[in-house]
């Protein structure tokens, strides 16, 4: 006797999607300043500042915008791979 397979095709909720992005985001963007901050500090120690230690520095700004990007449009991208999958 065959047993069928049963497809679990429901997506998550909008809003656990939009918390898990925000979390990614946040947590991202704490551990790219704080590395970061650790990071141009040390430079300055050992070497003086030089013209690398302001290309660091966007860098960082860089990523830190990038996740506050993604932190700020969590939810409408939570809701457009909701609706996405949805097959309602």
């Amino acid at each position: 006797m065959r047993m069928s397979k049963q497809k679990f095709s429901r997506p998550i909720s909008p809003d656990l999607l939009a918390f898990g992005i925000l979390f990614l985001a946040l947590f991202s963007g704490f551990i790219i300043l704080i590395l970061g901050t650790i990071f141009i500090v040390g430079y300055i120690y050992y070497y003086g500042y030089h013209i690398e230690v302001l290309a660091y520095l966007c860098f960082m700004i860089f990523g830190l915008t990038l996740t506050y990007i993604l932190a700020r449009f969590a939810q409408p991208i939570s809701i457009y791979f909701y609706r996405k999958h949805d097959d309602s």
